[in-house]
């Protein structure tokens, strides 16, 4: 594997909290089980306003690259 990356986890949903967002929870054990580095992680209702608004708060950080 190439570089680890640095990465942020967001969850788009009307009912998970941080107790049982069980699909992010695997998503962030897989990540760092193959040494990428899980910098933030998030919770956001399924509104595209409030999505868009995290999204922008994450992209201001110092290590945001987009990639695909």
């Amino acid at each position: 594997m190439g570089d680890a990356l640095k990465i942020a986890l967001v969850t788009v949903s009307d009912t998970r909290t941080a107790e049982n967002d069980t699909s992010g929870d695997y998503l962030a054990d897989a990540l760092s089980g193959v040494g990428h580095e899980l910098v933030d992680r998030v919770i956001v209702i399924d509104d595209c306003y409030l999505f868009a608004r995290g999204f922008r708060v994450i992209s201001l950080t110092q290590w945001f690259r987009l990639c695909s």
